[in-house]
């Protein structure tokens, strides 16, 4: 007979033949992966999803500039015009704000916390921002 017959008395037979066997359903496994991509395939998805990720951005950061032209206006006025031309929101107490205190507010392409910071100085309001919500 010219079949090799695996002992089962010889432990290295034993283990040579196990790892065969381990060998053999790797390389089937393999055969059922992910198609790899050449590299020349993947650098040009990182470049676009790179590009991609810089441009949302930059417009994120674009959409957030606002402009303000308020003479003599009150605070609500102000808060109403920030609310219409943005995304964020206003929370706060009415007793928090004077209904009488006026601001005169020009500013163009500022930024929502340079805008605060200008409104609200000198006026003792203090503010926190938390994403699109104003406190």
């Amino acid at each position: 007979n010219s079949r090799i017959q695996i002992n089962d008395f010889d432990p290295i037979i034993h283990l040579n033949a196990n790892l065969m066997k381990k060998l053999l359903i790797l390389k089937e496994w393999r055969s059922f992966s992910l198609p790899s991509f050449p590299g020349r395939s993947v650098s040009k998805w990182l470049a676009l999803c790179a590009a991609l990720l810089v441009s949302a951005h930059v417009f994120a950061q674009s959409s957030d500039r606002l402009t303000i032209d308020l003479k003599n206006a009150s605070l609500e006025r102000f808060i109403g015009d920030v609310q219409r031309q943005s995304d964020y929101s206003f929370f706060y107490k009415d007793s928090e704000i004077n209904s009488n205190e006026r601001i005169t507010l020009s500013v163009k392409d500022k930024n929502i916390d340079e805008i605060l910071s200008l409104a609200f100085r000198g006026t003792g309001i203090s503010y926190r921002i938390e994403g699109k919500h104003i406190f």
